[in-house]
């Protein structure tokens, strides 16, 4: 199949804590410019793939009506031909420069996932982020999880400047099993990392 659009697509977390996830299936995808640029066709492809998923964080919703209306569109395209009931949650955009701000966006399988209180943009280092995480806390069977979903300065940019403030959300969301994923710009060896690794994560 010709490749339609730029992606960046993650089955396997970098950055996550060590739990056993054998029950939930996470994926992290950045759709770049989410909106009106993606055809019925795009829709059609991104849902065959994110339907092998229990949840999916996604990343570059555009900030205008037709990024939500996309969202909503795909969100319809998996409940019809997943086999499975999706809900999502979508982000007010976030507080960055006009030319960076964006939204992010959480789909996620009803049978497998119940949200848990209301996903929300990280307010702690939102002026030290330029798109703060956008967090979503979900209960599967006995046991919570949140992930933490952030799309990273590109790399000409310096990722690893703001990349450094996710060591200290373990801190201030004890208890929480969080879930560090999205679109990094900054490879795993790279040792803005190591604070996080050191963790546990």
């Amino acid at each position: 199949m010709p490749r339609l659009f730029k992606i960046t697509l993650v089955f396997l977390l970098v950055l996550a804590p060590l739990l056993l996830f054998s029950q939930v299936k996470i994926m992290t995808w950045n759709l770049k410019n989410i909106g009106s640029s993606k055809t019925e066709d795009n829709i059609s492809y991104i849902a065959q793939i994110i339907k092998q998923a229990d949840v999916v964080a996604i990343q570059e919703v555009v900030t205008n009506p037709s990024g939500a209306q996309t969202i909503l569109a795909l969100q319809e395209e998996l409940n019809r031909k997943s086999g499975a009931k999706w809900d999502y949650v979508l982000s007010d955009p976030t507080v960055s420069s006009p030319y960076r701000s964006e939204r992010y966006a959480y789909l996620w399988k009803t049978k497998q996932l119940k949200l848990q209180k209301k996903a929300f943009l990280e307010p702690t280092y939102q002026m030290e982020i330029e798109r703060e995480p956008y967090m979503a806390t979900f209960q599967h069977k006995d046991f919570q999880f949140t992930l933490v979903s952030l799309h990273a300065l590109p790399k000409k940019h310096q990722p690893e400047q703001e990349i450094k403030y996710l060591k200290f959300l373990p801190a201030l969301y004890e208890n929480k099993n969080l879930i560090f994923l999205g679109d990094f710009n900054t490879p795993e060896s790279n040792s803005v990392f190591n604070p996080l690794k050191k963790q546990g994560y």
